[in-house]
């Protein structure tokens, strides 16, 4: 009786839970390209989230899985390389061997890679994210990038510029 109702409470308690978070991933997500909309379009937020919400896809996806292990590759790859950088230099100088040790300072410019690596990785991944959101917004209108052959020579920069044309 009592505690099989209990159990079920529970199961429904927890069901529910899962639910809501589901519905605040999706908005927060939503928003987030919403935000990324209004920068780009400069229309309202809730009509910016709108139409954010018909670029998604399963790309976007895809997207998000290659961002993040790339932000992690680099995320882990700086600071470590910094960090085994500076020991091994500093264990190079016996002079400051004899008075310091350079696991000390590993730590310090590990962390301080690590925070500046964040920031910088957090301004990449905004930037990505800009990037695919007028791609795909590009597509969804129908607006192709004519691509031009870059030569060389003094105006090859004026002529690697994509040209937006729409469709024939």
């Amino acid at each position: 009786g009592a505690s099989e109702r209990q159990r079920l409470l529970k199961l429904v308690v927890k069901c529910l839970q899962c639910c809501v978070y589901c519905i605040a991933k999706t908005v927060s997500f939503i928003s987030f390209y919403g935000f990324i909309y209004v920068a780009v379009e400069g229309d309202g937020f809730c009509w910016s989230c709108k139409k954010a919400f018909g670029l998604l896809g399963a790309q976007t996806i895809v997207n998000a899985v290659l961002q993040r292990l790339l932000l992690l590759l680099i995320g882990l790859t700086t600071p470590i390389g910094c960090a085994v950088s500076a020991f091994f230099y500093l264990q190079s100088l016996p002079d400051y061997v004899a008075e310091y040790s350079p696991v000390y300072a590993g730590v310090l410019v590990f962390l301080l890679a690590f925070f500046i690596t964040s920031s910088t990785c957090q301004v990449l991944a905004v930037s990505m994210d800009t990037i695919y959101v007028c791609d795909r917004r590009k597509e969804k209108l129908g607006i192709k990038v004519a691509e031009e052959a870059v030569g060389s020579g003094s105006d090859a920069a004026a002529r690697s510029t994509a040209k937006v044309a729409p469709d024939p």
